[in-house]
């Protein structure tokens, strides 16, 4: 994008002039978005004004010839004027000051209240304020009228009419949040029998203005989030924030993480930068299905992302097989097996059978023809039975009572949703991934759902083991 492009746009969201646009370009070196951050901070005066402003006030103040008295001479115009009053007057007392100590709110840097200079923090780009300090009403606010919204989120402040629109569409979601510290939002789920949600975000990044104005916004989500969550929003660089950061390390804003009240564990995160609304509510009533506070219930493993090891932090024996592992394209948690044998003939250990109803031959039977007498009574290994599946390009049916859908999770981080009939064996879905997802095609992989093994269960209908609105993890091995 050329400097004109820059220059227009820039003018189109804050009105100013083209010189006053160049300005702040240039100060901020053609970024868009920290340009018209500083222009709205600075209450968008010209750069130049104020250059020649504060070189005007300092030749003033620099000048020696003004009228400025000395000490000397203040005090004597002083006891001369005392003098020529003749009379002796007392000097009236000077009047008594009631001084009130008020305690320091850092905790709540960047939610509006009261806290100490050193720390205080920006809310959004706009220093956009809560509509009051600690007023939890926020479970009666529905829908609120624009010019309140402006008179509380902006405040006294000297935005334009234009600049206080801006400010109302990136808006923090005040109506949703609990303005307390983590621990304090846990006791409160707690007791409310609901799980935490958390965001953190970095006011210098667009795209948590982005998720403010394009998620916390929308009312279906709010209506979830109050249900079942107690949310809370914090800034990076406030004291609860990092704190937050030094516990749940993270790379990547806006953060979205829920918290298990009860025991503070990080049950699952959300990876996508900005969600969009539908998916972000589809992977929330996901992990409701799956998850719950309820004592009596077992919930699956929290899935989430592992962070990456600093090699500088692990053994010399770690970093080899590190490097061997990205040599040979294996993912993590696969283990790396080094040998000593120098022959040039590999075993493949996974073969493609020639029917669907025949099993892979087992590799550790001593006759030459297949006449031992103990070959027949091998147990199948689940490899085993993976390869008698074969792929098949299977018709997606069309939407009815019969039907359900199931969305795949991959292990990349995509997403297949795909219809079945409640009717159809689970092999079904085996030979689907198979034929169908070009990131499993001729892989060996397993299906789990709710930390069943699909595998185990290829003869039963998809209704019958549970898989009705499911979703399914796919690994591959």
């Amino acid at each position: 994008m050329d400097d004109s492009e820059l220059v227009a746009q820039f003018c189109s969201i804050t009105s100013a002039s083209a010189d006053v646009a160049k300005q702040y370009l240039s100060v901020s070196e053609n970024n868009l978005e920290q340009a018209i951050a500083l222009f709205f901070e600075s209450g968008g005066v010209s750069l130049e004004s104020q250059h020649e402003a504060a070189a005007q006030s300092g030749s003033a103040q620099s000048n020696p010839e003004g009228n400025i008295q000395t000490d000397e001479e203040l005090a004597r115009s002083l006891a001369g004027e005392s003098g020529n009053n003749g009379d002796d007057e007392v000097r009236e007392r000077i009047q008594p000051v009631t001084e009130r100590l008020v305690q320091p709110e850092g905790m709540f840097s960047g939610f509006g209240g009261p806290h100490t200079a050193s720390r205080r923090t920006n809310v959004g780009i706009f220093n956009q304020q809560a509509p009051g300090a600690f007023d939890d009403d926020d479970d009666d606010i529905m829908e609120e009228d624009s010019d309140d919204i402006l008179r509380e989120t902006v405040g006294t402040s000297n935005l334009t009419a234009h600049q206080s629109r801006l400010a109302t569409l990136f808006r923090p979601p005040f109506d949703i949040m609990k303005k307390v510290d983590l621990d304090t939002a846990k006791e409160i789920a707690h007791t409310e029998k609901k799980w935490v949600m958390v965001n953190v975000q970095d006011t210098r990044d667009f795209a948590c203005q982005q998720l403010n104005r394009d998620l916390w916004s929308d009312r279906e989500i709010k209506a979830t989030v109050r249900e079942h969550f107690i949310f809370v929003q914090y800034a990076e660089d406030s004291p609860v924030g990092e704190t937050y950061k030094n516990y749940y390390p993270f790379q990547e804003y806006p953060h979205i993480a829920i918290l298990d009240p009860r025991t503070g564990e990080q049950v699952k995160v959300f990876e996508s930068k900005v969600p969009q609304v539908a998916e972000f509510l589809q992977d929330v009533h996901d992990f409701l299905s799956r998850f719950s506070l309820d004592p009596g219930h077992k919930n699956p493993v929290a899935d989430l992302p592992r962070p990456k090891k600093d090699p500088s932090h692990m053994t010399e024996a770690e970093q080899i097989e590190m490097a061997v592992r990205e040599s040979l394209g294996k993912q993590e948690d696969a283990p790396v097996v080094i040998s000593d044998d120098d022959g040039d003939q590999v075993a493949n250990a996974y073969q493609q059978p020639q029917t669907s109803g025949s099993a892979a031959p087992y590799a550790g039977g001593g006759g030459d023809g297949g006449d031992g007498d103990g070959d027949g009574d091998h147990e199948l290994t689940e490899e085993d039975v993976f390869a008698t599946i074969l792929p098949e390009q299977i018709e997606e049916p069309a939407a009815g009572p019969d039907t359900t859908r199931i969305q795949f999770r991959l292990g990349s981080g995509k997403r297949v949703i795909r219809r079945f009939n409640l009717s159809d064996p689970v092999r079904t879905i085996f030979s689907f991934l198979k034929n169908d997802v070009d990131e499993v095609k001729g892989q060996y992989f397993t299906l789990t759902s709710e930390r069943k093994k699909l595998i185990d269960l290829l003869d039963e209908t998809v209704e019958s083991a549970g898989l009705k609105n499911s979703s399914v993890m796919v690994e591959i091995n």
